[in-house]
């Protein structure tokens, strides 16, 4: 004789439809199948609420860091100055690089190049 497993209840019955259809309307089963309902809605509420929770975190740290950027930015012009020539200084490397004997390259906006360990 087959048998079925109930797996809210984890137990074993006969195959048979009608005692099936007993178990699935008894007392047991059915404080279990409510039980599992009302976890199932309230763990999806506790995810929205977390996920609420995270989207206000994220925003306030993006707002938090673009407010960091905007002083960042302003304090930046503020102690360059003006700029000397379009482009910025001559002096200030365009491209850099190293060779295997650590020995550094530098190209200038000027075009000359300075090579330094």
């Amino acid at each position: 004789e087959t048998r079925h497993y109930c797996k809210l209840c984890n137990c074993w019955m006969s195959k048979a439809p009608s005692q099936i259809r007993k178990h699935e309307q008894g007392a047991g089963h059915q404080m279990k199948k409510k039980q599992l309902f009302f976890n199932m809605r309230k763990e999806r509420i506790e995810k929205e609420k977390a996920d609420k929770k995270l989207a206000k975190e994220l925003h306030d740290i993006e707002i938090a860091a673009r407010a960091a950027y905007g002083r960042d930015t302003a304090a930046s012009a503020v102690s360059r100055g003006p700029p000397s020539a379009p482009g910025g200084s001559s002096g200030t490397p365009i491209h850099t690089q190293t060779n295997e004997d650590g020995i550094h390259t530098a190209l200038r906006r000027d075009g000359k190049t300075e090579s330094y360990r």
